[in-house]
């Protein structure tokens, strides 16, 4: 269902030919074309021109990197587009989060600071959510705010299990 994506001469990643650049939508499913498919996005229909609107940034990490530290303020969400994260508190990895996942949410519902510190373990490549599109998205569109509930019950469960 996924096609890679081509890289256009300013490093930005947009979907093949004939896909809005911008769209965020078309940037996930670059082999689909949001406005005349019928997708489903995190488990249920998602409004494509909502998130059109969002000029949400991307940014590379090597492997290696440092994208966040414990106890660090939080002020963006991350959404892996590519390569892997590791999640790190006290020096154990306690998840990875690959493509399509997401980190760093925690900070933005609660305003805390980061609980984990978030590494690249490949290459990776991140949408950066800011708390003001976070919350509009909250708001706006059921779908992701499901999306995030699952992520979040999804580690409550495995951390339950690895007690």
């Amino acid at each position: 269902m996924l096609r890679r994506l081509n890289a256009d001469p300013r490093g930005r990643r947009w979907a093949a030919t004939g896909r809005r650049a911008g769209c965020i939508v078309c940037l996930f499913y670059g082999g689909l074309d949001c406005r005349s498919e019928a997708l489903v996005m995190f488990g249920a229909p998602f409004d494509f021109d909502f998130l059109e609107r969002f000029k949400i940034p991307l940014k590379r990490y090597g492997a290696g990197d440092t994208i966040f530290l414990e106890e660090d303020p939080g002020d963006l969400m991350y959404l892996v587009l590519e390569g892997k994260v590791n999640i790190v508190t006290y020096g154990t990895v306690l998840e990875n989060v690959g493509m399509h996942g997401i980190f760093g949410e925690l900070a933005l519902i609660d305003n805390a600071p980061r609980s984990a510190a978030a590494i690249a373990a490949d290459p990776t490549e991140v949408a950066l959510i800011d708390r003001e599109t976070f919350l509009e998205l909250v708001r706006a569109n059921p779908a992701f705010s499901l999306y995030v509930m699952r992520q979040l019950a999804t580690r409550i469960r495995r951390m339950n299990k690895s007690l």
